[in-house]
């Protein structure tokens, strides 16, 4: 069976043999993955990168219109097989402190072969599953008890194409996102269009109250950066700052000449930055060693316990739940004090008084800000 498609460099139609094409590539021939960095904007580092699969064929044909015809032989799953196993190859050499995304149809997830692979993962930490905000059709109760597995070994979860999809927030809540992704319709010319910037913002707040990180795709301009600087989205990637490539790529030239052009957020409003406390962590199998900081050491109220990654995965804090590690609540260095003072007051009554555990846009803990340090803040 063959199929006419354009070729999208000449326009010439060229009959294709999808059936053939798509056999090969499941089986592994010509499927590699290029990755795109994503930037820490504060910090002018690279956070993580985003995995993207690209297919060997002649003429050229876009991703899309591979995963579009594999869907219409009913072979998604197994196209998403095949190159989730090629990033998962390419996660061995995720360079320290950054974390790998990959996408990921939420109906391909629930693939028996797509979850046993991931789960029979030694850990996934350092591993964001990206998924669409399309997820109406997809089982929402078999989806996220599968995640809430997934996330039993590390993995975090970003909702791509925020604010561009029809799928309601309460499915968005139901999947609890590590991460935001802005669609690039929202973020083209943003610095020319307001009614986007109004929406980003209130995506933003969004975000920040279901503790989520905000990431913009497709920057292309140093207007679009700076306004996305300004509307203080910690995250971005694009090919302004790098384009994807083979290999985890550092920030060219014109990527750092962009960045050291652009002025430091925490420069304009106040920051849970300038308020940090350094705290005592210790490793996730350590718990015990934290009950131990905390009987020796009056000075001591809150001992973050941390993966290997240094990633924040539980507290113990003396005044809150005794001897359990409680929850985390995290908040992104760059967040402004009066935004965490709103998110405080919506929390459940009993870690209303719980610190705030700060992390970098990367997710590594750096310190923690008490409630106490907080309103003395909004005092003064």
């Amino acid at each position: 069976m063959t199929s006419l498609i354009t070729d999208a460099q000449t326009d010439t139609p060229s009959r294709l043999d999808w059936p053939a094409m798509l056999e090969r590539a499941i089986g592994g021939t010509g499927v590699e993955v290029h990755l795109q960095p994503i930037v820490d904007i504060s910090q002018r580092t690279i956070a993580g990168y985003e995995s993207l699969a690209r297919f060997e064929s002649e003429p050229w044909i876009s991703p899309d219109q591979w995963f579009a015809a594999a869907r219409g032989f009913g072979l998604v799953p197994d196209l998403e097989l095949a190159a989730l196993r090629r990033s998962l190859r390419v996660r061995d050499d995720l360079p320290p402190g950054c974390f790998l995304s990959i996408n990921v149809e939420p109906d391909a997830l629930v693939d028996r072969r797509i979850s046993e692979l991931l789960l029979n993962q030694r850990t996934l930490r350092g591993l964001v599953l990206e998924f669409t905000e399309h997820i109406d059709a997809t089982d929402i109760t078999g989806l996220s008890s599968l995640v809430s597995d997934l996330r039993s070994l590390g993995a975090k979860v970003a909702v791509d194409d925020a604010g561009a999809g029809y799928s309601g927030l309460k499915r968005i809540l139901e999947l609890d996102p590590d991460y935001l992704k802005i669609d690039r319709s929202l973020v083209m010319d943003l610095d020319r269009n307001e009614a986007h910037s109004a929406l980003i913002e209130m995506l933003g707040g969004f975000a920040a109250r279901i503790d989520a990180w905000m990431i913009a795709e497709g920057v292309e301009r140093p207007g679009e950066l700076e306004r996305l600087r300004r509307l203080r989205v910690p995250l971005v990637q694009g090919y302004l700052l790098g384009r994807p490539g083979p290999g985890y790529l550092g920030l060219g030239a014109a990527g750092q000449a962009v960045l050291a052009a652009t002025s430091v957020m925490d420069d304009e409003v106040a920051t849970i930055r300038s308020i940090l406390e350094v705290a005592a962590w210790v490793g996730e199998h350590e718990v015990a060693e934290a009950h131990k900081i905390l009987a020796n050491r009056s000075d001591v109220e809150i001992v973050v316990v941390v993966d290997a990654d240094r990633r924040p995965v539980g507290c113990v804090d003396r005044h809150m739940r005794g001897s359990e590690s409680g929850p985390v609540w995290r908040a992104w260095a760059g967040t402004p004090i009066r935004e965490l003072a709103r998110r405080v007051i919506t929390r459940p009554p009993e870690d209303r008084f719980a610190a705030t555990v700060c992390c970098d846009a990367a997710g590594k803990f750096l310190g923690v800000v008490r409630l106490e340090r907080l309103l003395f803040e909004l005092a003064a």
